[in-house]
């Protein structure tokens, strides 16, 4: 918790379960920070040239950031399927580089912390984003760039509603589902659907030969 002013002259914060500026400051300088549940901040942050990561933790299914924040490189990644849940009615602002990421079967579900209500995130001019293996719901990036200039299939992500300016517009009626989803019976039965159909057509298309 910090009250004063903590000023990262050449040292970073590792391992931390919680960053939680409470009314004090933060000068982060070039220096990292990772913490891996809450980052609230109700006081404020100099976000200079760090880098914020966001971290797989023990017994920690839920990650959150609280009030509004300018970061500069954000990075947030998991390999266990966990929530990330931005506050609704606060904005995240972000000035460099933006990686959000899960794993294959694992995706890094993205959320408001209000279903329905969505949280403001701002990609200021500069901002560079990387994205994969994400569910995203309820988040308004339209007051910044667009977060994926890519339909989510591209990334291997899913679009699940209510987002503005996160994927592309048609993204939700284009996107096919990822051949990941599907259980295997599912796939070899698409599998052999399509070797039927493509029989078919060549039956329809290529005429018999005559016999003589």
């Amino acid at each position: 918790v910090i009250q004063g002013t903590l000023v990262l002259a050449g040292g970073s914060i590792v391992g931390a379960r919680d960053v939680l500026i409470d009314g004090g400051s933060i000068d982060a300088g070039g220096n990292s920070i990772s913490f891996s549940r809450d980052w609230s901040n109700t006081g404020s942050f100099t976000p200079s040239s760090s880098t914020v990561r966001l971290v797989d933790g023990c017994g920690s299914s839920t990650a959150r950031i609280l009030g509004s924040t300018t970061f500069n490189n954000f990075e947030a990644s998991s390999t266990t399927g966990r929530q990330l849940e931005l506050e609704s009615g606060a904005t995240q602002s972000y000035l460099g580089s933006v990686s959000v990421s899960g794993v294959s079967g694992q995706r890094l579900l993205v959320r408001s912390t209000q279903p329905g209500d969505p949280a403001q995130v701002n990609l200021l001019a500069g901002a560079t984003t990387t994205v994969s293996w994400i569910d995203v719901a309820d988040i308004n990036a339209s007051s910044g760039a667009m977060v994926s200039a890519m339909a989510p299939v591209a990334s291997n992500s899913v679009d699940s509603g209510n987002n503005t300016n996160v994927f592309p517009a048609a993204s939700m009626a284009a996107a096919p589902v990822p051949v990941d989803t599907l259980p295997l019976p599912a796939l070899l039965l698409l599998i052999l659907s399509m070797i039927t159909l493509s029989m078919w057509f060549r039956g329809k298309l290529i005429p018999k030969a005559e016999s003589r």
